[in-house]
Parts: C-alpha cells; structure tokens; sequence
C-alpha cells in the first residue's frame, strides 16, 4: 500500500460523472484532499484521484449552496463543502497551473501555424494530441484574436513569443 502526504480541503458531497452525456457514477459524501500532484475524494472506503495536471477548468457552478465543478478530458467532479471559502481558496490555488497549461497549448499551436502547418489534422499528428482539442485551441486563437480572418497571425499572436522566438521562427519560415 502507498502511503501519500495530503492534507483535508473538507468535508464535501462529491459527484463523479461523465462530461458529455451527464450519466452520475459516484455521488458521495466524503472528504476532500490535496496531495502535490492530485485531489483525492473518500467516502471512507474508496478512493477516487483526480490528477492535477489533467484538470482543464475549474468552476463555480452555483453560488448557493457552492458547487465547483473540477473539469477532465472525460469526467466532472462537481463538489459542495460545508465551508464555501475553503473551495474557493482551493480554486483558486489550482487556476495559474490550468491556465499556464492553456497559455503553453495556444502557443505550441501559434508556433506551428506560424512555420505553415494549418491543418488542425496536421497539428494533432505532430504533437500527437487529440483532433478535437487542436481544433479548440484554433477556434479559440481565432475567436480571440491571435490569427486573422485570413489565417495569419496577428500581432496579438506574435505577441506570445519573445523577441528571439519570433526571430527564429521567421528563420526557420524563411528557410
């Protein structure tokens, strides 16, 4: 048996279920703790760990009572505590790393349009990620104003690299 260093978040109702299709498979009430690297949830028998870095939203779902939803690539972990502020601390702790991880995807993204690659297919090759992802993180870089309508980067999206980056990156285009 592993033995992990956390500490308890709270006590929580916690619900596990599938993103797409709503379908609930654990509804507990339980406790909540943060390890290094994971959020784990018991119910006193059974363990559940949501990987930190797997996280890619965290929100308020409602307001009263508060529910935070910790959103993955297939599951919602949506959990009410019985102290509010403690959850939202927590939410907050968590924010920068998903949104660092956010910031790293549309750039990687950014940096293979830029060299020519626009095929959102082409982009999932490459960097080996799933079709749908890439072709959110181009929906996103366009919606947002990083590429143009006519599928050039802005200045806006050349504004995520540094000085160097762009230097290189115009080299490396350039031939």
């Amino acid at each position: 048996m592993m033995k992990v260093l956390a500490s308890k978040v709270d006590d929580v109702a916690f619900e596990i279920g599938r993103k797409y299709d709503g379908i609930i498979w654990v509804l507990r009430d339980g406790e909540m703790y943060l390890a290094h690297k994971d959020l784990y949830f018991t119910d006193g028998q059974k363990w559940y760990c949501v990987p930190i870095d797997a996280l890619e939203s965290i929100s308020v779902v409602s307001e009263n009572p508060l529910k935070v939803k910790f959103s993955l690539p297939n599951v919602n972990v949506i959990v009410t505590g019985k102290n509010a502020s403690r959850l939202l601390a927590l939410r907050h702790l968590l924010l920068p790393y998903i949104h660092d991880r956010e910031i790293r995807e549309i750039k990687t993204v950014l940096k293979l349009w830029y060299l020519g690659i626009r095929s959102t297919e082409g982009i999932a090759t490459v960097l080996e990620s799933e079709l749908e992802k890439v072709k959110a993180i181009v929906s996103r870089a366009m919606g947002e104003g990083y590429i143009d309508k006519n599928g050039d980067l802005t200045e806006k999206g050349l504004s995520v690299f540094s000085e160097e980056e762009v230097k290189l990156l115009k080299e490396v285009r350039n031939g």
